[in-house]
């Protein structure tokens, strides 16, 4: 299977990079210009009309076991907040009915295989801001995400200025073990809420816009230390969002900042999530 699939009406799209910046699906949009340069990327399917639900069951064959449900959207008017998505669904039948209910409520389903978050060595966050030479890179530990930093669910666990010129650490800030402590106390919990809202999605089938008022189930335990990124790791987040930076942002709307999230899996390799910039609502 193609690394990249977009489907409308039961067809597959064969030019999906003009359609989905036409129709203003930007995050899924800078997905298929990563993965046409070489920067690593989940497989990915994307429906964009709600017919092509029907050729579902024979496209998730091609995925690892089980799907996660991710989300795009052209515009939210009127809105604040987003569902949450990032979560596994374990059955087609359960796919199918919150594919139906994201159509109904203005998003497009993004599937990619569902990968343990315990098991990556790291969430990055790069924020770039245009006409700036200068990169801040936040990282944390196994266990947590780069979506964490963006939503301001915890602190970073490291933060680094960078010279992306002369490709040098200009400051570097690395959580206290006490602060650490606090961070995967909280963390836990909220891990927690995110198996109670895993358990919602697969009984409602539907999606909720806070997971705060969820009670916690089947809390994980987190390592209680925090691993320092080495320098080649550093060095391999600043040289991908310099290749992001010259050859998929200029085609995307302006933004003053961006913010490129990355994983590092257990390999060493590097995942994009999402490059969000002023557009995005969360």
């Amino acid at each position: 299977m193609s690394k990249f699939i977009v489907i409308k009406n039961k067809e597959i799209i064969e030019a999906p990079g003009d359609f989905l910046l036409k129709s203003g699906y930007y995050k899924s949009y800078s997905l298929f210009m990563a993965n046409n340069n070489d920067i690593s990327i989940l497989d990915t399917l994307i429906l964009t009309s709600v017919d092509s639900i029907d050729v579902l069951e024979e496209y998730i064959k091609c995925f690892s076991e089980p799907i996660m449900l991710r989300m795009d959207y052209a515009s939210l008017s009127g809105c604040t907040s987003k569902y949450i998505g990032g979560i596994p669904v374990y059955t087609l039948s359960a796919l199918k009915k919150i594919c139906i209910f994201l159509f109904d409520n203005g998003y497009i389903p993004v599937l990619q295989p569902y990968p343990d978050r315990f098991k990556n060595l790291y969430g990055i966050s790069c924020l770039l801001t245009i006409k700036d030479d200068e990169l801040t890179i936040e990282l944390v530990g196994k266990g947590f995400d780069a979506a964490d930093l963006r939503l301001g669910l915890t602190n970073p666990h490291e933060k680094i200025v960078y010279d992306c010129n002369t490709w040098e650490i200009l400051s570097r800030e690395i959580i206290s073990s006490h602060e650490y402590l606090n961070s995967k106390s909280k963390r836990e919990l909220y891990t927690g809420k995110i198996e109670a809202y895993i358990n919602y999605v697969s009984n409602e089938n539907k999606l909720l816009k806070s997971i705060d008022s969820l009670k916690e189930d089947s809390i994980k335990k987190l390592s209680d230390n925090y691993i320092p990124a080495t320098k080649h790791i550093i060095d391999e987040a600043a040289f991908l969002s310099n290749i992001i930076s010259m050859k998929i942002l200029p085609s995307l709307p302006f933004s003053q900042d961006y913010i490129i999230s990355f994983s590092v899996l257990e390999n060493l390799k590097f995942t994009l999530w999402d490059i969000y910039g002023k557009w995005y609502i969360r």
